[in-house]
């Protein structure tokens, strides 16, 4: 007969006895020690997860290196587009990033160099990240798309530079230890 102790939701390991379990509960292992009989199932290793409630064993999620690799880059990027939108600094104050408010700049900044091309005087009230208002001229208002695409380059270096550092890493545990900040 084929056992194996069950710790953890895992088969802790593997033994071979000519006892059944109740021999074996009586004389060698407490009942606390839960043992399972897997003599029909030749394939259980140790370390396999076990399933309580229908009795089965699987091979454990072990992680690969390249899927590490696609992983860890998938969150650095969901990482750089949430901060791509979550504002940006400009005048020393905070503007927001996010679509609408990308596309609204764009409007307003179209209007200001239409408004220095006719020489024509305009200036802009605009509700900045933390709801308070700031007044623009015409002129400081077109270097606002700067600062927003210095932003973006910004975030989408510090990305490049993680991917590039995931892609040269030889372990899981290198890849799991690259963070963002």
């Amino acid at each position: 007969m084929r056992y194996a102790q069950i710790l953890n939701n895992k088969a802790h390991w593997i033994f071979e006895s000519n006892e059944t379990l109740e021999e074996i509960y009586s004389h060698r292992f407490s009942q606390e020690i839960v043992l399972v009989d897997i003599t029909s199932n030749t394939g259980v290793k140790e370390g396999w997860d076990y399933d309580v409630s229908t009795g089965t064993f699987s091979e454990p999620n072990v992680i690969t290196l390249d899927g590490a690799k696609t992983s860890k880059i998938a969150e650095m990027k969901t990482k750089r587009d949430t901060l791509e939108q979550s504002g940006f600094t400009y005048l020393g104050k905070v503007f927001d990033s996010d679509p609408k408010s990308v596309q609204r700049i764009s409007v307003a900044v179209l209007a200001a160099q239409v408004a220095i091309a006719n020489n024509q005087s305009l200036s802009f009230n605009w509700t900045l990240a933390d709801n308070s208002t700031i007044t623009m001229t015409a002129a400081e208002f077109v270097g606002l798309p700067i600062a927003l695409a210095q932003h973006a380059n910004e975030l989408h270096e510090k990305y490049r530079a993680l991917k590039e550092q995931i892609e040269a890493c030889t372990t899981v545990a290198e890849v799991e230890a690259i963070s963002w900040n």
